[in-house]
């Protein structure tokens, strides 16, 4: 595992934390203002992660969902942050949900929205 940058927001420690993971090409940065709101909020703890080969994180040939969910079943109780609910976009929320599979229990929470279609009407 990669030792992966990471923002955490300081909340109450009694409240499962909030852990949002971008998509492809993208970075920690872009759940900022959303992680501000929600810890400002809700008073949870809120960590925003740049998974390996993006943002801050340090760059590996080794890149795979497993290998990425890997890295976060490291941090996370690293951090202190099990229980926590997982936020994932394209790219984090597959790895979301793998990570969901991996560490099924009580103390892990994934939560990933399917994927919505636009619609537009004149």
């Amino acid at each position: 595992p990669l030792p992966l940058s990471y923002r955490l927001l300081d909340g109450e420690a009694a409240l499962p934390a909030v852990v949002f993971l971008h998509g492809l090409f993208g970075s920690k940065t872009n759940f900022n203002s959303i992680a501000k709101i929600l810890a400002q909020q809700t008073g949870r703890r809120v960590l925003t992660v740049d998974a390996r080969n993006h943002g801050d994180s340090p760059h590996s040939p080794d890149m795979s969902y497993e290998i990425m969910s890997q890295d976060l079943q490291d941090l996370l109780p690293q951090l202190g942050l099990v229980p926590c609910v997982v936020v994932g976009h394209s790219m984090g929320g597959k790895t979301a949900m793998l990570l969901a599979l991996q560490r099924i229990s009580a103390q892990w929470k994934a939560q990933v929205s399917p994927t919505l279609q636009p619609t537009w009407q004149p």
